[in-house]
């Protein structure tokens, strides 16, 4: 019970495999132990080797039906021999390439959803042959496994969409407003430097990020281009922080990102928008996240105020330390961009 929550607690996919691997050979008094994981061709991958003499086996794979493994795959059942010698499943070219003697194997399939994704094999077993109990502990062991490998593979693959659905949006940003093409990317950048400067934690300096890439992303519920057709419209422009947050707080993953996207441009003295909020009411994500963007809009060349150089606009923000922005937020920007070359 103790193997299992530890196995579904851990989120590193690497990590995972090992310990899969380390617990099956103590559980077991196994010399040794291999994990494999099926490919996309349906053959099994040497993924992590354990115990004594053993080593990854990279580049090899093994085809269904062929040696102990592949016979696990190919039937879904359990295999425990405990002379191989006499096996015609016994392959003596493996034990050339382990560098080791094979006497016994307890081989078992990693099954999910009533599919095999893979297989435990452990060899030599300590002392005497593999028996019944061990046999039924490694088939429990796979059980869970299987599972915690398969909720980790889910885990890997929401996070590989998120990050593909950042990059649509961070995108679709810049096609928007093609005068502020970067512009998100060089924010989070800036936001990043003063983050890791005010000794922000990496959960929190990742929040940062992702508010930093979608701070604008209430401007595509915006037509910019009918209202740039017309005098400022002012009103309508401002609405972009809550249109942006209400975009983007429905995502459990973004929901801490979506209230620093809401507040900022709020402003230390309290004359910001959306609310007024003002000093430490403001979240200090959205406090360091209001000095990037403007910092950006100072420097940027498609700036819609006169472009100034890195030396003014950081004394133009300056200037501002304790009305527009945080006096502590200024201090951590003005060391960071100074102790980094940018430019």
């Amino acid at each position: 019970m103790n193997i299992t929550k530890h196995l579904r607690a851990t989120t590193y996919p690497d990590i995972l495999l090992k310990d899969i691997v380390e617990s099956a050979i103590n559980l077991n008094s196994a010399e040794s132990g291999f994990l494999l994981l099926c490919d996309e061709d349906g053959n099994l991958r040497y993924k992590v080797a354990g115990g004594e003499g053993t080593t990854i086996l990279e580049d090899r794979f093994v085809k269904r039906g062929e040696g102990f493994s592949g016979w696990v795959l190919d039937t879904g059942q359990p295999l425990r021999i405990n002379d191989v010698r006499g096996d015609s499943r016994y392959s003596p070219e493996m034990d050339r390439i382990r560098d080791r003697a094979t006497r016994s194997v307890l081989c078992v399939p990693l099954v999910h959803e009533q599919r095999v994704i893979g297989v435990i094999e452990l060899l030599n077993k300590k002392g005497d042959g593999f028996t019944d109990d061990d046999e039924r502990i490694l088939v429990s062991l796979a059980d869970q496994a299987a599972i915690a490998i398969a909720q980790n593979n889910l885990y890997e693959e929401q996070k590989r969409d998120m990050i593909h659905i950042t990059e649509i949006l961070v995108n679709a940003q810049d096609s928007h407003i093609p005068d502020k093409k970067g512009h998100v990317r060089r924010v989070a950048k800036y936001a990043n430097l003063i983050g890791k400067k005010m000794g922000l934690t990496e959960k929190e300096l990742k929040t940062l990020y992702h508010a930093s890439l979608l701070h604008d992303v209430g401007f595509l519920s915006i037509n910019v281009h009918e209202e740039k057709k017309e005098p400022w419209e002012k009103e309508r422009f401002i609405q972009h922080p809550q249109l942006g947050y209400e975009m983007i707080k429905p995502i459990s993953r973004w929901h801490d990102a979506a209230t620093i996207v809401l507040n900022h441009h709020e402003r230390y003295d309290g004359k910001g928008y959306p609310s007024g909020k003002r000093g430490k009411e403001i979240p200090l994500g959205a406090r360091i996240l209001f000095v990037a963007e403007v910092f950006d809009v100072l420097t940027s060349k498609h700036s819609y105020k006169d472009t100034l150089s890195f030396e003014m606009a950081i004394a133009e923000i300056e200037a501002n330390s304790g009305s527009q922005f945080d006096p502590e937020v200024v201090n951590a920007f003005k060391e960071a961009i100074r102790e980094t070359d940018i430019e």
